[in-house]
């Protein structure tokens, strides 16, 4: 799907109804105008062909998506509006995460990339597959002229959560047509879908609930290569969950994502691998937003009390570094890379969102 697709037309095809009734079929949306909800990128090229590098960039607007082709080099950024959808019908799109871009090939020549993309809000998530083809810039059109990379997007699948959705992973797999989904739903349970691509259909596999069932306002799953196991028939793959809550403490645990192959078919199962979680406290408010260093030593979390605090999970009995300087409260954290830490606040007064950049 290249095209431009119209406001009142929605994107989402739900199989688990998601509201809505005639009455709003007579109502025709042709312009929809409010705050950019989420952001995420996606470098196509780490190693671009020539001068130019092609990055996706996905703009989320309550509950509507916006997909642009973006070039850059020594002129200005070239931006080129590819889909406008609505995903959701009434729910905000607050986060927007992807799948790790693929061509099913280990060489760098490959033409073409694909990877999955989840936007969620609410206890609703919406997916989609975007591809990139002619990468290498090789294709001509009917004058002969180069075309250059092209952004394709299928539509996009809308499906209703267990609860409120505050982080999501996406796992692709070699051996198995399905991609498996990981949610970390508000009040700390995770939750496995299998999701096939080629007939858009979702089945929910596992769930798995933590110990400590606090009403989460942030959480962070990351997948690690840390004890993995891997054979033909038995697959094992380790996550790390760091909650965050509305009390302001932050619990960190572990879970196992185990995949077996039997004779009626392949089974996938999470269970719980952390004898004893731990417990990161210190905040005196909701934690906001948690982020994790490339090396994953480092945790950083954002608060309403307006302070940053960053742990050392190699020696997480030890006191956390804490930040000040916002007026507000702490919003969102990004690790530049295993150093440098980027964190936003809210307005104050009418000012501007306040960027603060430290070395850690």
């Amino acid at each position: 799907m290249t095209d431009r697709q119209d406001l009142s037309h929605s994107g989402c095809n739900p199989t688990t109804p998601t509201g809505g009734d005639d009455r709003s079929r007579l109502i025709s949306t042709l312009h929809f105008l409010g705050p950019v909800t989420a952001l995420e990128t996606v470098d196509c090229q780490p190693r671009p062909f020539g001068s130019q590098r092609l990055v996706v960039l996905l703009v989320g607007s309550g509950p509507y998506l916006s997909i642009y082709q973006m070039r850059s080099s020594s002129s200005p950024i070239d931006r080129n509006l590819i889909i406008r959808t609505k995903v959701f019908d009434y729910h905000r799109i607050h986060h927007i995460t992807h799948s790790r871009p693929s061509n099913g090939s280990t060489t760098l020549t490959a033409s073409h990339l694909s990877w999955q993309v989840i936007c969620f809000g609410g206890d609703r998530f919406s997916i989609s597959t975007i591809k990139v083809i002619d990468l290498d810039g090789t294709s001509r059109d009917s004058d002969d002229e180069l075309t250059g990379p092209r952004v394709l997007v299928q539509k996009f699948r809308s499906f209703k959560a267990t609860d409120s959705i505050v982080d999501a992973l996406i796992i692709n797999q070699d051996r198995n047509p399905a991609t498996l989904i990981v949610l970390l739903t508000s009040h700390n349970q995770l939750v496995l879908y299998s999701y096939v691509d080629e007939t858009q259909t979702l089945s929910k596999v596992s769930l798995l609930s933590s110990a400590d069932r606090s009403l989460l306002s942030s959480g962070k799953i990351l997948l690690t290569d840390e004890g993995d196991h891997d054979c033909e028939d038995f697959i094992v793959r380790k996550l790390k969950l760091f909650s965050g809550s509305i009390p302001g403490s932050i619990l960190f645990w572990e879970s196992e994502l185990i995949y077996r192959r039997t004779n009626s078919g392949d089974r996938f199962e999470l269970i719980d691998s952390c004898s004893k979680p731990i417990s990161l406290c210190g905040h005196k408010g909701p934690v906001h937003d948690i982020s994790v260093s490339r090396c994953g030593r480092r945790l950083a979390s954002a608060s309403e009390d307006r302070s940053i605090r960053v742990w050392d999970l190699k020696y997480v009995s030890s006191n956390p570094i804490v930040l000040w300087g916002h007026l507000g409260r702490a919003w969102r954290l990004r690790w530049k890379d295993d150093n440098i830490l980027t964190s936003v606040a809210e307005l104050f007064l009418g000012l501007p969102s306040f960027i603060m950049e430290l070395k850690v």
